[in-house]
């Protein structure tokens, strides 16, 4: 019952690999994400570049760049064409498959970063926290950790829980 379940859970969302976030350009990360998206568990895409484009927020010409960057780091496969029709008339789509990187994203966390697979956030040292978030443009270290956070809630909750009786008692 427990492996229905969670195919449940995993409706309707895209798992997409830390290393495809740190490594590549906005626009590249944004084709993959679409591809990924529209091929789902099967992990097979057609789409047409026109289609593909206006997902992922580009001109046509921008899409054949990123297509051409994750063909050339083998993040995406292109299998062949797919005929379909269209309004005006059958077309060749072309049809690309999603390439398993998991386990590239594992080992290159491990070799870079210095984390196991088998490591939780919670186990890892305060060094290894700051070295994943290290050199990503826009991140700064601890910045957005969820601990972090709480605990500036937490703060901040303190300071007007005693400025309200400060004010009480006086």
């Amino acid at each position: 019952m427990k492996e229905l379940k969670d195919q449940k859970l995993k409706k309707y969302f895209t798992q997409i690999p830390n290393y495809i976030l740190e490594s590549f350009s906005i626009w590249d990360r944004e084709v993959y994400v679409q591809i990924k998206k529209i091929a789902g568990e099967d992990g097979i895409c057609w789409t047409s570049q026109k289609t593909l484009a206006k997902q992922s927020g580009m001109s046509v010409n921008r899409l054949k760049e990123s297509i051409k960057n994750l063909l050339l780091n083998k993040l995406i496969e292109k299998i062949g064409f797919r005929k379909v029709m269209t309004k005006g008339g059958p077309q060749k789509i072309p049809e690309y498959k999603i390439i398993n990187i998991w386990e590239m994203n594992i080992k290159y966390y491990e070799d870079k970063k210095g984390v196991s697979s088998g490591d939780t956030p919670s186990m890892l040292t305060s060094a290894q926290k700051r070295s994943i978030t290290e050199g990503v443009i826009g991140v700064a270290p601890d910045e957005h950790k969820e601990e972090l956070y709480l605990i500036r809630t937490q703060i901040s909750s303190l300071k007007r829980s005693k400025i309200i009786k400060s004010s009480e008692d006086g």
